[in-house]
């Protein structure tokens, strides 16, 4: 299923309370991600990436931003995965449409 995520700059980000726990793992396309999640709840809230694209930034689902109007003004530039969207899901906009991260 789709989700949206941020990447913004490693210095720009900081988690606001707890500590968050981590599992690493290999995406199908080789790159290595390491999850941050919630110790106590378990949801996840961001990922880095060790691809030359994510280098000093973090990968940050949406729906765990505090200020829900923190996107108002963002414009998605890219969808990846399109090649996995399910057939009810509209493109956005104007962003580029990638099959994976190419």
């Amino acid at each position: 299923m789709p989700s949206g995520s941020c990447l913004f700059p490693q210095d720009r980000f900081r988690l606001v309370k707890g500590t968050a726990k981590e599992h690493h793992e290999t995406h199908e396309s080789g790159m290595h991600l390491t999850l941050h999640f919630c110790g106590t709840c378990g949801c996840l809230l961001y990922k880095t990436a060790d691809r030359k694209e994510f280098e000093g930034g973090v990968i940050v689902l949406a729906g765990t931003l505090d200020d829900s109007h923190a996107l108002d003004d963002a414009k998605p530039e890219a969808e990846f995965f399109v090649k996995d969207r399910a057939s009810w899901w509209p493109a956005l906009g104007d962003a580029k449409q990638l099959q994976g991260f190419d």
